[in-house]
C-alpha cells in the first residue's frame, strides 16, 4: 500500500503546478549550468542535480495526457537539460557540437516554457 502513495501524490499535482515546479528548478539550474558541467564532482552532480531533475521528470505522465499539452515545453526543456548535463558531466563533452546544439535547444525550450506559463495565467 505504501508503494502506491507516490503515484497518487503525483497524480494529484495539477499540470500548471507541475510545470511551475519544473520551470523553477530549471531556472535555478540554468545559472549554474556551466559550473556544474565543467567543474563538479560526478557524485555531487548526480546527488544535487541529476537525481532531483529525474524525480521531477518522473512526475510527468507518460505519455503526456491532454491536460498537460499546454505545458509540454516545460517537460521537454527538462528532458533536454538532463540529457545535456548528464552526458557532459560523464564524458566532459560540453564543447561537442551535438551538446552545444542540445544546450541551445534547452534554452529555447525554457523560454517557451516560461511563455506557456505566462500565457496560462
Amino acid at each position: 500500500m505504501a508503494l502506491l502513495a507516490p503515484a497518487v501524490a503525483h497524480a494529484e499535482q495539477k499540470p500548471r503546478d507541475l510545470a511551475m515546479e519544473t520551470y523553477r528548478f530549471m531556472e535555478a539550474a540554468q545559472g549554474k549550468l556551466d559550473s556544474w558541467v565543467k567543474n563538479v564532482n560526478k557524485a555531487d552532480y548526480f546527488a544535487q542535480f541529476s537525481n532531483p531533475a529525474k524525480t521531477i521528470a518522473a512526475k510527468w505522465p507518460q505519455p503526456l495526457k491532454e491536460e498537460y499539452y499546454d505545458y509540454a515545453d516545460c517537460y521537454f526543456a527538462l528532458d533536454l537539460l538532463t540529457r545535456y548535463t548528464d552526458k557532459a558531466v560523464a564524458d566532459k563533452s560540453w564543447n561537442d557540437p551535438v551538446q552545444v546544439a542540445r544546450k541551445t535547444r534547452f534554452g529555447n525550450a525554457l523560454r517557451e516554457c516560461q511563455r506557456d506559463l505566462r500565457k496560462m495565467l
